[in-house]
């Protein structure tokens, strides 16, 4: 899967964070610790690098990882991890104000989903934040190979693992196809806090 995604890389470019992320720096601690799983290039965490303490990235894409140090513009607060984000565990990072799971769960096979959400609530400190954004199958399938090995996110069951914490958005969108989504697709945002 790394091949592909670095291919994905080198052909496109993210530049803007997503919208909700505008307004999630108002619930974090002063200088948060942050984790973002799947980092791709940064888009999500470049915005939030001047408020931050400390921000660890992690993405299995060489090339996403090397556009995200291009960008960093010399931020000593930053620690780019180039690994597979199933080892989170292993690197002994501590806790975390804000982690971010953009666009990754769906990657995962389903049987991995819960025990990966519970690893990052593992890694959430008290009043510590989570955000998941995923894209669950409307259609089926393209027959490609960046896109086939989604897997059907169940959501009902992710929102049990948050049953004790608070609920701060979750919202569901159908959007239509584009060039990286040649099939009609809908996105689940949730936001989480610990309590």
């Amino acid at each position: 899967m790394t091949s592909v995604w670095d291919e994905f890389y080198k052909n496109t470019s993210f530049g803007s964070p997503c919208i909700h992320y505008q307004w999630i720096i108002h619930l974090l601690a002063n200088r948060p610790r942050i984790l973002d799983v799947g980092c791709g290039n940064g888009r999500n965490t470049l915005p939030l690098v001047p408020i931050a303490s400390e921000i660890f990235a992690i993405d299995s894409s060489k090339v996403a990882i090397e556009q995200y140090r291009q960008r960093l513009a010399g931020a000593s607060n930053v620690t780019l991890i180039h690994a597979d984000a199933l080892t989170l565990f292993d690197l002994h990072l501590g806790s975390f104000d804000l982690v971010l799971c953009h666009g990754f769960l769906h990657l995962l096979p389903m049987r991995s989903q819960l025990s990966f959400v519970r690893l990052i609530q593992g890694l959430t400190g008290p009043r510590g934040v989570n955000v998941i954004v995923a894209i669950d199958q409307c259609d089926p399938a393209p027959a490609s190979s960046l896109i086939a090995s989604y897997s059907p996110i169940p959501f009902s069951d992710i929102e049990i693992e948050y049953q004790r914490w608070e609920c701060l958005l979750l919202d569901r969108s159908v959007f239509e196809p584009t060039i990286f989504l040649p099939h009609r697709r809908s996105t689940h945002r949730s936001i989480w806090r610990k309590p």
